[in-house]
Parts: structure tokens; sequence; C-alpha cells
């Protein structure tokens, strides 16, 4: 394996190759947590399928917002703020 692994190519990597052993180095890895979810371990376990759906479209969501970021920022900027424009009533922030 390169060097330089994000998190998501180990995962892929310990994925297609059962048993291979990776040894991440401390540089490659973030300083600081994205994001969090979390659900009662009832809740997940009934949902697992539901879990992993939702997880797999939101990585594909930021692959392709890096990938296609000429046709994806325009549109989430539009999104955000026609929102923002419906929830905001006179006099609120």
């Amino acid at each position: 394996m390169p060097s330089r692994c994000i998190p998501e190519d180990i995962y892929l990597a310990m994925k297609q190759k059962p048993g291979i052993h990776t040894r991440p180095h401390r540089r490659s890895l973030p300083l600081y947590m994205f994001n969090a979810y979390g659900g009662s371990t009832d809740w997940v376990g009934a949902r697992r399928a539901l879990i992993r759906d939702t997880l797999a479209a939101m990585i594909e969501t930021n692959r392709l917002i890096y990938r296609e970021k000429d046709k994806v920022v325009p549109i989430m900027v539009k999104a955000t703020r026609s929102r923002r424009t419906r929830s905001s009533s006179p006099g609120t922030a």
C-alpha cells in the first residue's frame, strides 16, 4: 500500500483483500472529526441496511462534489439560498 493512505483507502484495501495488514501513518489521518452520527444500539441494529445505504450515499455525494465541483457547487448554493429564504421570516436572522 502507498505510504500515505486515507482511512477510506485502508477500508477498501481490507475489503478487497481480507487479511491484509496496514500500518496507517499518523500524518495520513485527519486531526479532527469531520462528522458524527449516533443512534441507540437497538435502533442501529434494526436498521443496518438503511444506515449502510445512507452512509454509502453520503460518501458518494462527497466524492461527486470534488469530482464535479463546477456542476455541483452552484446547485448547492442555489438550494441553500432558497431554503434560507423560505425558512426566514422578517425580523429574524
